[in-house]
This record gives C-alpha cells, structure tokens and sequence, in this order.
C-alpha cells in the first residue's frame, strides 16, 4: 500500500512513480533529465508571474510546468549541448578537442581588436605578413620590431587577456571554457602527453573554471535514483516559488519509496545539499561528452 502524502502540503500533482524510470537512464537519459531540470530550476519565465512581486504567481500555469517535467522531463537543451562533443574527423573536431576553425581564429582577431594593446599588435602584425608575402623580408623584419614594445602583451595567452579586458570594463565575465594551445608535432608522444597534463593541471587550477572529475558510471546513476536528487529538487524549488510549508520531514515521506527509511538530517545535511551541486552546468557538459560517445559508439557497431 502505498504511503500517504503528508497533510496536503505535498502538491497534489507531485506523483513520485512518475520517476520510478530513472533507476533505468543511461548517461544520454540522464542528459534530457538534468538539462531539462536546470530549465525548471532556472528559467522560470516571468510570463508566471502576474505582478511585481515575486510571490504573484499564476499557479495554475506554474503547475503545467512542473507537471510537464515530471511526465518527460522536457528536452532541455541536451541535443544541443550533445553537439558540442560530436566528433568529426574530416575537419579534425575529436569533440573537447578540436583543431582552431577560420572561423575560432577570426573571432579571436576580432576579438582581440577590442583588448587594450590588440589593435596596435594587429596592425604591426599585418603589415609584418603583408611583406611576407610579398618577399619583402627586410622590410618584414623591420614591421616585426616596430612592434618590440608590445613583446610582454604578445607573449600574453589570449584568455589571460580576455578575462583581465572584460573584469577591467566590469562585465565579470569568467574565463572562456574553450582554450587554444599550440603543439610542437615534433616532440615525442610520450612528452606532448606529459606537457598535456601538466598544461591541463594548470588550467584546472585557475579560480573559476570547475568540470566534472570524471566520467559518470552506473554506480553514479543509482546513488542519484537512491538519494532523489531529481524529486527532491523538485518540490524544493516548487516550495522556493510558491511558499508551500514543505518541511523535510515531508520531503523525506514524499520524495522516497515507502520501504525506504530516511532521517530529515539525512535530506537537510546531505541529500539535499549533494542534489542542489550536482544538477550544475558541468555535470551537463560531463553528461553530454559521454553521451556523444556513447552515440558514437552504438553507430560504429551499427546499433
């Protein structure tokens, strides 16, 4: 028999069986749940809202909303996100790692145009390649020191520039996720993998810039069914927008089979905490790189 909610302050839409299918999601599943989730986490939409302060809502079309996730999920945007880590060998594109486009390096000119120091750079650098191929190569060297000066913000990574330009002008933009690197290809593979991860530990390292550890196994899969992430940020963000007196002790009746046994410290201290980390933007992005493998290898095998 099942366990009766809690006093009417658990929704009446709220039907936990609705995510009894999760326990069977691989990492492509899980991808459509959590993109989807941050959606209802995030963008709830001011059309909701039917005045000016933030507890004048429309419930009733909040409801559809929420009884919209519960019965699909929604889509998210995990096909989307997916193609960022889609791999095609004919352009050099391995998924995270990928050969600079035209089109990545016009971007950064352009971009660079707008740094401190960038357009007196370009402008050195152009008329220095603009005699370059003509085989003006006095001339060239002559453009290539006339620009001497600009040696330590040459030297510069461009992110470094970047992020320092945008802090500076007040945007507090982080660093940008995607970073260009040059590879010495006469260097042994044994020392381009070591410079790689000593590179790759630098980069972790910077303040700001956060990734999954590794890739997601079913172990994973299971502790997220069994600990509820997804029900209890649920009715947790339902209670955040319509003030419902959710207790945790009504979480830990409504968001857990009947045969499970939970203490409120245990949703209060742990689970709920855990829940509210893990349905981030960089367990998406862990999420879809090992979904587009995961495509990746079903078509390979002709699945």
């Amino acid at each position: 028999m099942a366990r009766p909610k809690p006093a009417s302050r658990i929704p009446d839409w709220f039907n936990l069986d609705a995510y009894s299918h999760l326990s069977e999601l691989d990492a492509n599943g899980w991808l459509r749940v959590v993109s989807g989730l941050r959606m209802l986490l995030d963008e709830i939409p001011d059309l909701y809202r039917t005045g000016d302060d933030d507890s004048d809502l429309d419930l009733e079309e909040l409801e559809e909303v929420f009884v919209g996730f519960q019965e699909d999920e929604g889509r998210g945007w995990a096909d989307w996100k997916k193609q960022e880590y889609v791999v095609d060998e004919a352009v050099f594109d391995f998924g995270s790692v990928q050969s600079l486009s035209n089109w990545t390096v016009a971007h950064m000119g352009a971009t660079l145009d707008h740094i401190e120091n960038g357009p007196e750079l370009l402008v050195g650098m152009r008329t220095a390649v603009e005699l370059e191929t003509k085989k003006e190569f006095k001339a060239a060297r002559k453009a290539f020191q006339s620009i001497d000066y600009l040696e330590e913000f040459s030297s510069t990574p461009f992110f470094v520039s970047l992020r320092d330009s945008r802090q500076n002008s007040g945007y507090g933009v982080g660093l940008p996720r995607r970073r260009a690197l040059s590879v010495n290809m006469r260097a042994p593979d044994e020392i381009l993998r070591k410079d790689f991860d000593r590179w790759l530990r630098a980069m972790r390292a910077l303040q700001g810039h956060q990734a999954a550890k590794k890739s997601f196994t079913d172990t994973d899969f299971k502790r997220w069914v069994r600990n509820a992430y997804v029900p209890l940020l649920v009715l947790t963000k339902w209670k955040e927008l319509t003030g419902a007196r959710i207790t945790y002790g009504d979480l830990c009746e409504a968001a857990f089979p009947p045969m499970r046994r939970v203490e409120v410290d245990d949703v209060r201290k742990t689970f709920l905490p855990n829940a509210k980390a893990w349905a981030s933007l960089e367990t998406i992005d862990a999420l879809a790189a090992q979904a587009a493998r995961e495509d990746e290898k079903s078509e390979n095998s002709g699945g």
